[in-house]
C-alpha cells in the first residue's frame, strides 16, 4: 500500500549544469536547497542579503544588486549598541559601524558582479505579509526585533507581487538570452501569522508564481516544494520538533526531486564523485599513519585535482585542508 501522494514530474523544465551561474534569493528553505548545490560545487551565490521572506523585499534586493546600490550611514541604524540595516538579515549585524558597512557593501558588490553573469535565478517566496516603516512606507526585509510600533503590517496582493517582480525579471532576461528562473513557495508555515492567514498568504504567493509560469513558460519554471511538503510529506515525522520546519529527511526527499528534474543527467557521475570525496573528508581516522589510510588520502587528493580540472570555478579548500593535515 502506498502511503505517499507522489507529485508528478513537471511537464517542462530546463537543466542546470556546471556551466550555470546560479543566484538564490528568498527564505531559509532557499538556503537549504542552495547549500546542497554549493556542496556539489555548482557556481552559486547564496542569499547575499541573508534570509528574505516577502516578494517585495526580494524585488528590492534584486534592484539593489543590479544598481550596485552601496549602503551609506543614512541606511543603517543602531539599536542596543548593534548596527543593523533593514535590507539585510540580522546575521549581518555588528557592534562596529565601519565594519558593518564594509561587510554589507562587500556583499552588494559581490552580488552585483555575480548578477551580471548569472543565468539561473532561484527564488523562494515565504510570505505575502510585509512590514513597512511608518516613517517612509518602505517595506523592510527584516524587522530586527525593533519596536513593533515602528511598522505597518499588511498583506500584498497578487498584482502587487507581479508589479514588484516582473520588470526586474524582464530586465535580466533582456540582458541574457539564456536567463532562466525557478520560482518556488516555501513550505515553512508562518504560524505567528495564524493558520488561516498563513494559508491565505501561501495561496497569494502561489497565484503570483502561476502568473509568471503561465506568461513566460520558456524561461520561468515552478519547483513544487510547497506541494511536496504539504501534500506528499504531510506526516509530522517529516518535520523538526518545532512542527514548522522540514526535517533533514524531508529536505533530502525534496532535494532528490529537484536533482532528478532540474539537474543535468550528464553531470550525475561528477556529482557522485563529489559526494564521495566530501563524505571521505567528513570522517576522522582512528590512525592516520597507516599505509592504508595514507593511500586513501593520496587517492582523494588525486580525485580533488581531477575534479578541480573539470570544474574550474570549484573551491576545495576545506577538503584539501582536511586531507593534507594527515600527510
Amino acid at each position: 500500500m502506498e502511503f505517499r501522494t507522489v507529485i508528478e514530474a513537471p511537464k517542462k523544465v530546463f537543466k542546470i549544469d556546471y556551466e550555470s551561474k546560479i543566484l538564490t534569493l528568498g527564505s531559509c528553505f532557499a538556503e537549504n536547497i542552495g547549500q546542497k548545490l554549493a556542496d556539489l560545487k555548482y557556481n552559486i551565490l547564496l542569499n547575499p542579503f541573508g534570509t528574505l521572506y516577502n516578494p517585495i523585499s526580494i524585488a528590492k534586493s534584486l534592484n539593489l544588486l543590479k544598481d550596485k546600490a552601496l549602503q551609506t550611514e543614512n541606511d543603517i541604524f543602531e539599536e542596543q549598541e548593534v548596527w543593523k540595516n533593514f535590507n539585510f538579515h540580522s546575521r549581518f549585524s555588528d557592534t562596529k559601524k565601519d565594519k558593518f558597512l564594509k561587510a554589507i557593501n562587500q556583499n552588494v558588490e559581490i552580488g552585483n558582479q555575480f548578477l551580471q553573469k548569472a543565468n539561473v535565478l532561484i527564488i523562494t517566496l515565504g510570505t505575502a505579509w510585509v512590514y513597512s516603516l511608518i516613517t517612509n512606507n518602505e517595506v523592510v526585509s527584516n524587522c530586527h526585533k525593533a519596536n513593533p510600533n515602528n511598522f505597518n503590517r499588511y498583506k500584498v496582493n497578487v498584482n502587487q507581487i507581479i508589479e514588484a517582480l516582473e520588470f526586474i525579471f524582464l530586465q535580466q532576461k533582456g540582458a541574457k538570452s539564456d536567463f532562466k528562473i525557478i520560482l518556488t513557495v516555501s513550505p515553512i508555515r508562518h504560524l505567528k501569522d495564524g493558520l488561516v492567514e498563513n494559508s491565505l498568504s501561501k495561496a497569494t504567493l502561489r497565484l503570483a508564481v502561476d502568473y509568471f509560469c503561465e506568461k513566460y513558460p520558456s524561461w520561468i519554471f515552478y519547483f513544487p516544494a510547497y506541494e511536496l511538503m504539504l501534500d506528499d510529506l504531510r506526516d509530522y515525522r517529516f518535520y523538526e520538533t518545532d512542527m514548522l520546519h522540514p526535517s533533514a529527511m524531508a529536505i533530502d526527499i525534496i532535494w532528490n526531486y529537484f536533482e532528478t528534474h532540474f539537474l543535468s543527467e550528464k553531470d550525475q557521475g561528477t556529482r557522485n564523485k563529489i559526494v564521495a570525496v566530501r563524505r571521505a573528508a567528513s570522517h576522522r581516522p582512528t590512525n592516520s599513519q597507516t599505509s592504508v589510510y595514507q593511500k586513501f588520502v593520496g587517492d582523494n587528493l588525486i580525485k580533488i585535482q581531477q575534479l578541480q580540472n573539470k570544474i574550474k570555478h570549484s573551491n576545495w579548500d576545506e577538503e584539501l585542508a582536511f586531507f593534507e593535515q594527515f600527510l
